[in-house]
């Protein structure tokens, strides 16, 4: 009688606890990003070299834009190749009477009239939805003399889209007829997962006519010291040995290489050089609005540098956020500052040696800078990546509407410190001495040689 009741007592034990787990985990509310039953899984489509850390792994991140794409995989073209879309749509619900389906896209200007979009809504539990897209923002602008003929513009869905839908289709009928879709698109969600990064730099240009791979690991490794823990890096045309030699930075998850390739077949034989880089900066905008809090946006040859107490600039964000708490800010603007080809280094690297195929980054070879940098234009950006929409190079185009315009960001509280080749000091009068870039020689020199030099024995 005993063996019953003890029998009977794990008997009952056992369902209590099968019950509250099943419970636990059916009561669990899914975010908005996350993966729902018979979703494909774009987190893992496809993916670089090397594990994903686990650090980064977010929301599911769209990958099959890492190099080395499938051209197929990049970009829709529609309308006889005037309109290119990114094949990558994004779940925006930020605004709460709209959440909407968003796209990148760019357009041939030179055409005025702008083609109707529709996009299908697939579902794996309700019948399909056909909606217009409308051409929400637009950043650049029609340039015949610069042969700057595609510009950007950010589509979303006319009406309110209430729930994600699994994955989408482009099509120019405004039924969705079955035989005039585009093949499936991926939908990605943008609400923050756990952990999210704090401070992030996109290259905001694709990258072209770069054959020195220094280039690019200078890029990185600097970043990398001033505290960027995610580094984005898009590819139009170069070399491979600009990605091979990177691949230390792509196995611990530190840099994702992002394939452009805004060419043929794609689009006619032509370049697209200034509004291309609008789109570049809006596509990574998107990408990184649910991992990143703070995106810079800069070039190869800038850097956003603390001047205060700060060395690490995500700090820095933080202290920039307390400052302007009052009246709540979209983007921080970072003054542009030349530094130009000087014989003084910083005073930390005068010992330094190099293996043949390195070189002093010039972010370390160059002390004098233009004083007054606020009246030379050309400023960068900082942005929040949930306040705003459409970014332009220099400036916020369309934001959400309970931010502020970007803040001026002092001086003597941070810059972004550029150095363009080949300017020259006598160019910008007056100029000023500053080695502060030497507080990082220290460190970045030598992850750079262990690069560099590997490459040169290889």
């Amino acid at each position: 009688m005993k063996k019953v009741v003890v029998v009977g007592a794990i008997l009952a034990v056992s369902l209590l606890l099968f019950y509250l787990v099943f419970i636990t985990l059916n009561g669990k509310k899914e975010p908005e990003g996350s993966l729902v039953r018979g979703q494909v899984d774009i987190a893992q489509a496809s993916v670089q070299p090397g594990a994903r850390p686990g650090v980064h792994k977010k929301e599911p991140v769209h990958t099959k834009f890492y190099h080395p794409a499938k051209p197929e995989e990049l970009w829709e073209s529609m309308d006889e190749k005037r309109l290119v879309v990114r094949r990558l749509a994004y779940y925006d619900t930020r605004i709460d009477d709209h959440p909407a389906i968003m796209f990148n896209a760019m357009y041939d200007l030179r055409h005025a009239e702008k083609p109707n979009v529709f996009v299908e809504l697939r579902y794996s539990d309700k019948p399909t939805k056909c909606l217009q897209l409308e051409y929400k923002s637009q950043s650049g602008s029609l340039s015949d003399a610069m042969q700057e003929f595609y510009v950007y513009f950010l589509l979303w869905t006319k009406d309110p889209v209430k729930e994600r839908p699994e994955t989408v289709a482009l099509t120019l009928d405004k039924d969705c007829g079955k035989d005039k879709l585009s093949s499936s698109i991926s939908v990605q969600g943008l609400v923050p997962g756990p952990n999210a990064v704090k401070y992030a730099v996109c290259l905001h240009k694709a990258l072209f006519g770069i054959s020195d791979p220094q280039v690019v690991v200078d890029w990185v490794e600097i970043n990398r010291e001033l505290g960027a823990e995610l580094l984005m890096l898009y590819y139009q045309d170069v070399p491979e040995i600009m990605y091979t030699i990177l691949q230390p930075y792509i196995e611990t998850g530190l840099l994702e290489v992002i394939d452009w390739s805004l060419k043929e077949p794609s689009i006619p034989k032509m370049h697209t050089l200034d509004n291309g880089m609008s789109a570049v900066i809006n596509e990574c905008i998107y990408r990184s609005m649910n991992r990143v809090k703070y995106l810079s946006l800069t070039d190869i040859d800038e850097f956003i540098v603390p001047e205060s107490k700060f060395e690490k600039v995500g700090d820095m964000m933080e202290y920039l956020e307390e400052k302007t708490k009052s009246k709540p800010v979209s983007a921080y603007r970072f003054h542009n500052t030349y530094y130009f080809e000087d014989p003084v280094s910083v005073p930390q690297v005068k010992d330094v040696s190099f293996c043949p195929k390195m070189k002093l980054p010039r972010y370390f070879r160059r002390t004098q800078r233009a004083t007054h940098a606020e009246k030379y234009g050309s400023d960068k950006l900082v942005v929040k990546t949930r306040a705003v929409n459409v970014v332009q190079v220099h400036f916020v185009v369309d934001k959400q509407k309970e931010y502020e315009a970007e803040y001026e960001v002092p001086n003597d509280i941070g810059r972004s410190n550029h150095y363009r080749w080949p300017y020259r000091m006598a160019d910008f009068t007056p100029h000023e001495y500053s080695d502060i870039m030497g507080r990082y020689a220290g460190t970045v020199i030598p992850r750079i040689k262990s690069v560099m030099c590997k490459s040169d024995k290889n």
